[in-house]
This record gives C-alpha cells, structure tokens and sequence, in this order.
C-alpha cells in the first residue's frame, strides 16, 4: 500500500514537471510553406497549451554549407529589421514572421524551444519577378479596329519592371496553321509595327498602324517557357461594310396572332448595301440559328423584305401571325455583325356576340338570323387609343386589325385629321402629301388594315383614322421626331487657315433623321443680317460643299480656299434648332524658305515654296474624346494632324491642373511623368499620339495635345485597384491563440487604391462593421501587412480567439470586395495530469486489493 501511494506521489511530481515544459505542435509529415519573393510569411510554431511559455526560444536556419542550423536575428545578418514574433498576449504561440522575402530566405527552418524539442519547416520562396509572367484574361483578348486606323495589341509582364530575357510577336498563318514571327522590316508590317514598351521593359505591346483587313486574325506575344498571351483582331472597312444599328439592351417586339410584323433592321449608313444578308430564327430545340425563307417552310408566302428605295434598310415584314412566329430572330449581314431581335406573339380574345335575333313570322318555322362574320368588321382597339412614335426619314407601321382576321370589310379608308380645317382627309399614294410612300399590308389576311408609311417627314406627324364604316373606326396619334442639332445649345469656336479648308460640323442627334428643311447662313457683319450660303454664286461660288453622303442627319458644310473674310459667324438651322460656329481666319506666315530656285532657262524665274501640307490641323472627336484605362497599365493618348504625312512646327501635350486652374506642360524629364511618357509618332510626322505607362490615379484628368491654330482635349479616367478572388470567398481555418493572414490584393500590386477598409460581418446586427487596431475586439491585434507593394492589403490578426471567427471583408473603393470566411479552431489540448491520474488512480485499488 506504501509503494502504491508512493508510486502516485511520484506520478503526480513528474505530471507537474511535464506541464511546465512546452510541448510543440507537430506535422507528422512536417510543415512546408511556399511563398513568393518580395512578399511575407508567417512560419507558425505553437506549443500544445498556448498558455505556457517555454523557458527558451530559438528560430534557426539550416546552412546548406556547414549543414549546421544557425540562429536567426533580427538584429543583424541576412533578417535585419525583417523578422517579428507574433506570441504577443499568447507565450505559447512562437510563430515567426519574415516580410520582404528574397530567394535566400528559402530553406529548413527550425523552431526549437529544448534539447530535443524542436518543429522543422520547409520554405520555399520564388522569384516571381525574375521571369516574366504575362498577365491575361481568362477568356482570351478580343480586339476590334477599323481599317487605315491604329490599334494597340496589349501584353505586359504581372511586373513591368522585368523584361523577359527573350519574346517574340507571332501571327497564326491560317493556311499553314503555323505562328510565324512577324517584324516591322519587311513583309506585310513593313513599317508600321513598333514595340511601345519605352521605360516599362516589362511592357511588351505592339503598335500596329495603317491597319487593313488582312491585318485581322490571331497574334500571339511568346516570352518563351510556353509563356505567351493571344489576342484576337478583327478589322473592319467601316467604309465598305454595313455596320448595323443596333440597341444596347437588344430590341423587343410585341404583336397579334393573324396579323402582320415589321422587324426592323439598318444598317447605320441606309445607303450602304451589305454582300449578304440573311434573316434567321433561334431553334429552341437545337439552340441553333436556321435561315428563314420566304420560299418554303413555316413562313412561305408571308415573308417579305422591305428595303424599297433604302438598300441599307434590311427590315423584315411577317404576315398572318401565328403564336409560333414569336421567338428569337436574327438579322445578319457579316461574320460578326448581326442585330438579334426577340417577337412575342399573342393571340387576341374572340368578340363578345350578341343574342341572335329571330325574324319570319311569315312562315310556321322561325329561323335564327346570326351576323355573317364577314358582313362586318370590328376592329381591335386599345382603351386609351395607340400612340406611336417615329423618326423622320425612316418608316412607321400603323396598326388596325379586325378581330376575325379572315373577314374584309367591305369598305376601308385611312385618314388624317387636317389641324386647320379640324376635318379628316383620305390618304392615297396616288397624289399628294403621301405620293408613292403609303402601303396597305393586308396581303394574305382580309382584316389586316394596317398602313406602313415610309420616308416620314415631320409633316407626317398627327392624328390618323383607320375607317371601315357603321361608326367602326381607331384612332392613331403619331409623333415624328424631326432633327435636333447636336450642341444646338452653346455657340462653337473653330480657328482656320486662309488658303485651307475648313469642316463646320453641324449634325443631328440622330444621323438617319433627314431634316424637313435646313440652311446655312452667314452673319453680315455689316447689316447684322444672316444671308444664306449658296455653292452657286456670290462669296462662296464653287467653295462649299455639304458632306452629309450616306447619313442624312450630317449637314456638315465644307469651305475651301478660305480668305480672310470668311471669318465670322454662321448659322447651321433646322426647324425648330439651330447651331452658331464662329470662325477664325487666321493669315498663315509666309513659309521660311531657302533662296527659291530660279530657272535660267527662262527669262521669267519662279520661286518654289513648301506646300500647304506643312500646316497640320488635328482630326477631332465630335463630341469630344474619352477614354479609361487601369492604373498599374498604360494608355495611348491619340492625337493625329488630318494630313499624316505633315509635321507640325510645334506642338505640345499639357495636363490640367485642377488646383490652379492652368494647363501644365508634360515632360518626360522631370515631375509627375518622369521615364513614363513617350512620343509614338515613329514612321508618321503627323501622329502626335501620347504613351503614358505606370498610370496611376492621380494621371486621371485633362490632356491637351496643341499645334499652331488647332488642339484637341482628351479625358482620361483612371480604373483604380481591382480586386484578386472579388467574385468567390475564400475559406481559412486558424487556431485559438495563433495568427493568421488574411490575404487581399489588387490585381496590379503597384496600385495604390483611393480608400480601402476592412469590414466583420456582425451576426446579432445583420450588418458589415469596420474593424480597427485601435479599439474594440481587435485593438492591439490588427497590423497591414503591405510592406512594399501598395496593392498588397493583407491583414494579419494574431491572439486569435475563436470571437475571430465570422465573415470578413476587404473592400476598394469602386473595385469590388473580397470576402473571406475565417474559422478559428481551439486546440484539441487535454491536462496530461488529468490522464495520469486516470490511469494511476485504477491502479492503486487494484494494487490495494492485490496487496
């Protein structure tokens, strides 16, 4: 009995002795850790019970030489100032962390707090920035451009300070299905392919300008290591091609069972006549596009193009309805141009039929009279009456339906409500106002009634009546929308040379529109009155000439030869809107030539001159240029003299400074763009383009690209930091008493974003609540951990409680959030004295009775 309580005295000395020491949590397979130079780590070493605190603490390192472990400082060598214990308010958590990695810093490392008592970890660290990874979207790049234009095919290492040891630009031959390397000295690039990497080596991407349509296709940016980026080109003759109309949120259509449809389809230019067009309808079974054809099949004999004098009007009319017309149709004229178009067809309640009426008493057997359907026609009506609206020049269908689309009325007129006399006047097409512009579609289907008016004018616009007698008639309200000019609110400022030509650009809002009637007119300056302009006689005889061609609602007026006393103020009107533009005439100085050479085989000597060509006037955007860019990329500022082969005097590029109110000039040399601007204007003297690489926000603004008597300014909106894993949680599980990173990056590590925070999702509140190192449940507890890159917003929590646990998010401003769901486990920690006692306490009333 003696020896068994001794037995448990010394058990229970030894279980105190053990729970004084710091056992290590450990890996069976030990720990590796991977992790990329420039960043940190945290290298985790806890002890069982976080609550002990070993006597001694040591992280070593593993010398590959002398294949001793060596201790690590922070005070000196190879971790100055880089390594930090997190133990903080926990002695047992011993885990180390190490910021701005390099590639020596991989190794075995060795967290040893004993004799024998120690945790191994494996680090691995990569040099991201040593090779050149390219950053590309996931779903590939698709670029479209038009012909004679310019277009930047992007390619940028992740860090634009690495330039790859080698790379190529390569174009997949389609024949041959090879990517053959292409260069600017010879072939089909022949000097006009230039590299705009500048100042970013990192930069990869490729000017290619003059562009044709068999510049199109697939091109590959190849940095060796089966590293490369592909990008699609699609390049277009806008000036050959029909470039449909189309609406951004596509175009939906409603119609009746039995009656008639106008799917409409433009091309922008209505003069233009596409190779091809084809009309097609989605197969809801095989998901596939069919043709349609009015020659066979479902719509035979109710299929109908009606283009009529408008080869660029590729509209479709549908009769005799039915529920399976409505649908998905398609109208396409190019490999990637197509207008998609959703009909929905409904089938209209039959007529309410009143008792039938009985007649004969002249007979023993009554009959019962029943209206014939055919004898009468009662149309379709709206409570509140139909109100269409239209644009001038294009056409409107105006609807009127019996309600039994098989029956004809036996008379049928459309007429228009004559605002002056208040009395309704018939519509023909044969004479008058409506003079081979009205139709009737009622084709196959006798109670279709309704009336398609095509070339509206602003005249058109009123109320119509669609009649079949007995009182039986709908009321339609139509609205033509006529041209509203374009700035028709504020006067234009336009400076030109004399000798020149000048554009006075005056447009519709909508260019299909073709104004009832407009002029030019011209202030005298003398008589304060405005004259009209005419190419016939006078000032302007043979000098002016409209440019409007293909777009109607373009009223643009072009003057050549300009002398000084075409200076002034014109007047671009249309009914109901005007534009004024003041002219600036401006006396070109007398070009500085050499002595002009003088031929002496004449008695008369003629000088010979520069050309006019040297002046440059630059090609402008309309409504002004606007264009976006990412801040950690780059962006091209275009800006081209309408002559490209000119070469301005001088010319410059300013920013605006917002809080001075002044334009300042843009260097290379020195400020804010120093080694990130580049001319770009290689092979053409009148391409004035700008390359600003590295963009930050702060580059957002103004930009002015001036010559002599002409600028143009450009916005430049800057996209700030968009969030890596912004569209999916990520999911980490840490341990009481320990740390964890939660990781949050920008996309572009160099970008800084504008503001960003750190928000916990509160359970009991149902609400997102910012969280601080200064106060409340993480004070003391919270530290970014971004180090040298700005884009880096990581957040490192160390005393983890299992509180700590929950939904997190990491949110930029105007770029999305990152959510990440943190659960915080305890340890699976057990009081070994506990389990001793279990076990001894069994044992001595055993031995008690043994003994």
């Amino acid at each position: 009995m003696l020896l068994t309580f001794y037995l448990l005295f010394t058990g229970l000395h030894s279980i105190q002795d053990v729970s004084a020491a710091c056992s290590l949590a450990k890996k069976e397979d030990g720990s590796s850790i991977k992790a990329h130079a420039g960043g940190s780590v945290l290298l985790p070493c806890y002890c069982t019970d976080l609550h002990r605190k070993p006597e001694t603490i040591t992280w070593k390192k593993l010398n590959r030489v002398t294949k001793i472990y060596e201790e690590i400082s922070s005070g000196s060598g190879q971790y100055r100032n880089r390594v930090q214990l997190v133990n903080g308010h926990s002695p047992g958590n011993l885990s180390l962390l190490i910021s701005h990695l390099t590639v020596e810093d991989g190794g075995f490392y060795r967290c040893n707090v004993g004799v024998d008592e120690h945790a191994d970890i494996t680090l691995t660290v990569k040099d991201v920035s040593a090779a050149c990874s390219l950053a590309k979207k996931e779903d590939g790049s698709s670029i479209k451009a038009h012909a004679g234009g310019s277009v930047l095919l992007p390619c940028y290492c992740t860090d634009l300070h690495r330039k790859p040891e080698t790379f190529t630009w390569k174009k997949l031959n389609i024949v041959t299905k090879i990517y053959e390397e292409i260069s600017s000295e010879s072939g089909q690039y022949r000097n006009r392919f230039q590299l705009v990497n500048g100042h970013s080596p990192g930069n990869l991407s490729l000017l290619i300008s003059h562009l044709t349509e068999e510049d199109g296709g697939v091109y590959r940016c190849d940095v060796g290591l089966d590293e490369h980026a592909d990008i699609m080109l699609t390049v277009k003759d806008v000036s050959a091609a029909c470039s449909l109309a189309k609406k951004e949120d596509g175009s939906s259509i409603k119609a009746h069972a039995g009656g008639s449809v106008l799917l409409p389809c433009y091309c922008t230019d209505l003069h233009r006549k596409p190779e091809t067009i084809t009309w097609e309808k989605l197969n809801r079974v095989t998901k596939i596009y069919e043709e349609i054809s009015s020659e066979s099949g479902q719509y035979r004999n109710r299929f109908q193009l009606v283009n009529g004098h408008s080869p660029g009007n590729l509209s479709l009319l549908i009769s005799h309805l039915t529920e399976e017309d409505g649908g998905f149709y398609r109208c396409n004229v190019g490999v990637d141009e197509h207008a998609d178009i959703t009909l929905t067809v409904k089938v209209l309640d039959p007529p309410k039929t009143t008792t039938p009426t009985t007649v004969q008493t002249t007979s023993s057997t009554s009959t019962a009279s029943y209206p014939q359907p055919s004898d009468d026609c009662t149309l379709v009506k709206k409570e509140n009456g139909p109100s269409i609206k239209a644009h001038a020049g294009r056409s409107v269908l105006l609807p009127c339906y019996c309600t039994d689309l098989h029956r004809k009325p036996e008379t049928i007129s459309w007429k228009k409500l004559n605002t002056v006399t208040n009395m309704w006047e018939v519509i023909s097409s044969g004479s008058g106002q409506y003079r081979d512009r009205v139709q009737l579609f009622n084709g196959h289907s006798p109670g279709n009634l309704s009336l398609l008016i095509s070339h509206l004018t602003e005249e058109d616009r009123g109320v119509y009546r669609c009649d079949v007698g007995g009182g039986e008639h709908i009321d339609i309200r139509l609205t033509v929308e006529g041209c509203t000019l374009v700035n028709h609110e504020r006067a234009l400022g336009i400076t030109a040379h004399t000798g020149r030509s000048v554009l006075l650009p005056c447009y519709c809002t909508d260019l299909h529109t073709t104004p009832e009637r407009f002029s030019w007119k011209k202030e005298n300056r003398h008589t304060k009155r405005r004259e009209k302009i005419s190419s016939g006689s006078g000032q302007y005889r043979d000098r002016v000439q409209l440019v409007n061609g293909h777009s109607p609602g373009n009223l643009s007026l072009l003057i050549s030869h300009l002398t000084e006393e075409d200076g002034g103020d014109y007047i671009c009107a249309v009914k109901g809107s005007h534009i004024i533009i003041k002219l600036t005439l401006q006396v070109l100085n007398p070009p500085k030539t050499t002595t002009p050479t003088v031929q002496t085989t004449s008695s008369t000597s003629t000088a010979s001159y520069p050309k006019p060509s040297d002046v440059c006037t630059l090609v402008k955007n309309e409504n002004g240029s606007s264009i976006k860019a990412p801040a950690g990329g780059s962006v091209l500022l275009p800006c081209f003299c309408t002559d490209l082969h000119s070469k301005p005097e001088r010319f410059s590029w300013k920013k605006e400074n917002r809080n001075a109110f002044t334009w300042e000039e843009i260097s290379s040399e020195s400020g804010q763009y120093r080694d990130r601007v580049q001319l770009v204007n290689g092979h053409s003297p009148g391409n004035l383009s700008l390359l600003i690489s590295h963009l930050t926000e702060e580059d957002g603004g103004h930009y002015i690209c001036a010559v002599k008597g002409s600028h143009i300014i450009i916005k430049l909106t800057l996209q700030g930091c968009t969030l890596v894993n912004h569209e999916r949680p990520l999911r980490i599980t840490a341990h009481t008493g320990g740390s964890v990173l939660l990781p949050c990056y920008c996309t572009d590590l160099h970008t800084t974003p504008e503001i960003f925070s750190g928000w916990k999702y509160k359970t009991v509140t149902n609400m997102w609540e910012e969280i601080s190192s200064g106060s409340g449940q993480y004070r003391d507890r919270f530290q970014l951990v971004n180090g040298h890159s700005p884009g880096n917003l990581s957040l490192l929590i160390s005393h983890l409680t299992e509180e700590d646990g929950g939904d997190y998010r990491c949110d930029s401003k105007g770029s999305g959030y990152t959510d990440i769901r943190l659960t915080v486990e305890g340890y699976s920690t057990f009081n070994t004295s506990h389990v001793l006692l279990s076990i001894l306490i069994p044992l001595v009333l055993i031995g008690g009775v043994i003994y």
